[in-house]
This record gives structure tokens, C-alpha cells and sequence, in this order.
């Protein structure tokens, strides 16, 4: 049900940056956790709270690729036998722009 409550939110003009960092981190550890047996998913939000001081305040953030990225998350059912690198949806790879 909050999936969809995030793609619903997801949908408007906006998309600030800190609610698309918890979505993301809620739909990367919940599949972390399903797909790959992480320690546990509150240790994987923890983590991937910490991790947020290492994006460069020199990025710009697209609020489109991000709504992108999270719609994406949501939808990758577990795969068999590949890594995880190979799974992150293609639009994650553009929501900060850091050139």
C-alpha cells in the first residue's frame, strides 16, 4: 500500500530532494532485504541514512529522473543469479547530476 502512496506522491510537479531519499531508501532496503537476505532492512535504512553526507553538495538533483528511479525500484521483481549493481533501475543513474 505505501508503494503506492509514493508513486501517487511521486506523480506531482515536485519532487523534493529529502522525500525522494527516504522512498528511495525505503524501496532499495525492501528489495535488498527480499532479493539478497540483507542483515535486516531497519540496519539497511540506517545505513543508507548515514551514507546521504556523500553526494556532493556540487550536484544538481532532477526531480523527474528521481520520481523515475523510485517508480523503478518499486517494479524490480528479485533476479536470479545477478548482481545486485546490475539491477539499479537506469533512471537512478540520473537524479544528481555532479559534473
Amino acid at each position: 500500500m505505501w508503494r503506492l502512496m509514493v508513486l501517487l506522491l511521486a506523480v506531482g510537479c515536485t519532487y523534493p530532494e529529502e522525500d525522494f531519499l527516504d522512498d528511495f531508501d525505503r524501496e532499495s532496503c525492501a528489495w535488498q532485504t527480499d532479493c539478497y537476505d540483507y542483515q535486516d532492512e531497519q540496519t539497511c535504512l540506517s545505513e543508507a541514512e548515514a551514507s546521504r553526507s556523500e553526494i556532493p553538495d556540487t550536484c544538481t538533483y532532477d526531480p523527474k529522473a528521481a520520481r523515475e528511479c523510485v517508480r523503478d525500484y518499486a517494479a524490480i521483481d528479485c533476479p536470479d543469479g545477478v548482481e545486485y549493481v546490475a539491477t539499479i533501475p537506469a533512471a537512478c543513474e540520473g537524479v544528481w547530476n555532479c559534473d
